[in-house]
This record gives structure tokens, C-alpha cells and sequence, in this order.
């Protein structure tokens, strides 16, 4: 009964659904910088030596903003995915190194390693047939 269900799902469906969660998460991710957030942001930034804070913030609210918007529809996919990775990295080496900070609780990094292993993921993976990259450049990969 289970294989007859199963039959009905393509393995296309898979980076939709990657696409869809990692880049919802991310928008939301992002949105908490917004507003009132985004000066205690800045200066958190800076203080961690990131300088001028706002600046990092600035960048880190629209990798995070347009990053997130950009996966749902599969649109840049792939490079999307490396700047998205490649910010993750740094939180995870810099910001709250993983050999240091806990894995959970306040500081934590285990979404952080969901956000970077979920962009290696589609940056390996593609975006997948249902995305705009296959429609408008015919990538399928």
C-alpha cells in the first residue's frame, strides 16, 4: 500500500520541497531583523567585530530576505544557495563557533547548521524541475 503511495511521488519534488521550507525559514529568519531589530542587530554585529555593524546587517537582512524569496521560487538557485552557505559558514566558524557554543538552547547553532547544510544541499542539488531556474534557463539539475 505504502510503495502504490509512494509511486505517485517524483524524486522532482524533493528540491521544491527543500527550496520551499529552507526558504521560508530564512525569510522568517530575516524578518526579526526588521524595524526596531535591526539596530540591536547592527550593534551586535560590530561588537562581534563585524564593522560597520550596519553594513553586515544590512547584508546579512537581504541575503536572508531576498536569499529566502529567491529558493521558493528557484530563481539564481545555485548562486543563491553558495551566498546563503557561505553566510552560514561564517556564523558557524566566527559568530557561534561550533566547537565553543552550545548546539542548543540560547546560542545555539543547530539551525544555523540546518540553514548551511540545506543551502549545500540545492547548491548541489539544483532547483529541481518545478522551479523558475528550469523554466526560464531550462536547468534541470
Amino acid at each position: 500500500m505504502i510503495s502504490q503511495f509512494l509511486l505517485y511521488f517524483s524524486p522532482a519534488w524533493a528540491p521544491l520541497v527543500m527550496r520551499v521550507v529552507i526558504g521560508g525559514l530564512l525569510m522568517a529568519h530575516g524578518q526579526q531583523k526588521t524595524g526596531a531589530g535591526f539596530a540591536p542587530f547592527a550593534d551586535w554585529l560590530a561588537s562581534l567585530g563585524f564593522r560597520p555593524g550596519r553594513f553586515w546587517a544590512a547584508v546579512v537582512l537581504v541575503t536572508e530576505l531576498l536569499g529566502g524569496v529567491f529558493l521558493v521560487a528557484g530563481l539564481l538557485t545555485h548562486f543563491t544557495a553558495l551566498v546563503i552557505a557561505f553566510q552560514f559558514a561564517v556564523i558557524l566558524v566566527w559568530v557561534k563557533p561550533f566547537w565553543r557554543a552550545p548546539l542548543t538552547g540560547n546560542g545555539g547553532w543547530e539551525l544555523d547548521l540546518l540553514f548551511f547544510a540545506g543551502a549545500l544541499t540545492l547548491l548541489f542539488t539544483g532547483a529541481g524541475a518545478y522551479a523558475l531556474d528550469a523554466a526560464l534557463f531550462l536547468i534541470f539539475f
